[in-house]
């Protein structure tokens, strides 16, 4: 196969998912305004909205996954994802006793854990997707996502304030980058559509 004709299969593939990156962006860029605009609320509050962002977004993933398998595409990592995401949402929404310093300690690591691995799926799509603009949206999202899973681990210590604030910021930045990426594909499979006519 040509290395065009697999740019061409790429593009089409993920032209399918156009309306998932875009809701998936949406419901990014909600909860980012969310969490900056109640930056002083309670762990609780912290809990419950990053708990029902992670199960909104594994949701997504999950049926994205599916689509996948269904069209014999690669779509294990996707799952992947999907159901960690999941999982976190709900040990996010029921394990939110204990002490306010051992919660956000949990916090802290479980979503920077997650960022870190979302990351690196990013970029090794990133490397596997020959459209460029495309592979250059994945590395950006990738890298932001890897940098912020880092701060997350490393600054476990730091209060419930400033991680809603950061929080909000790299969702705002996710969601925007998510929108950009739903119109680029989109915009590929019309493209596609056009030519076979």
């Amino acid at each position: 196969m040509k290395r065009g004709e697999v740019s061409l299969t790429v593009e089409v593939v993920l032209s399918q998912f156009w309306w998932i990156f875009l809701i998936k962006a949406l419901v990014a860029l909600i909860f980012g305004i969310l969490f900056l605009a109640w930056p002083g609320r309670t762990l609780l509050a912290l809990f419950v909205l990053f708990g029902i962002f992670a199960l909104t977004y594994g949701f997504f993933d999950v049926i994205r996954a599916i689509v996948l398998a269904i069209r014999k595409e690669r779509w294990g990592m996707v799952m992947a994802m999907g159901l960690v995401d999941i999982l976190i949402g709900l040990i996010l929404l029921t394990h939110t006793t204990g002490s306010a310093a051992f919660v956000l300690f949990f916090f802290a690591i479980i979503v920077g854990v997650l960022l870190i691995a979302g990351g690196i799926m990013d970029l090794v799509s990133a490397f596997e997707t020959r459209p460029k603009t495309l592979a250059l949206l994945l590395g950006i999202s990738g890298l932001l996502s890897i940098i912020v899973g880092i701060l997350f681990i490393v600054e476990t210590l730091a209060t419930f304030y400033a991680i809603m604030i950061l929080l909000g910021i790299y969702l705002l930045a996710t969601g925007i980058l998510l929108i950009f990426r739903a119109l680029y594909v989109r915009r590929a499979y019309k493209e596609y559509l056009a030519s076979q006519n």
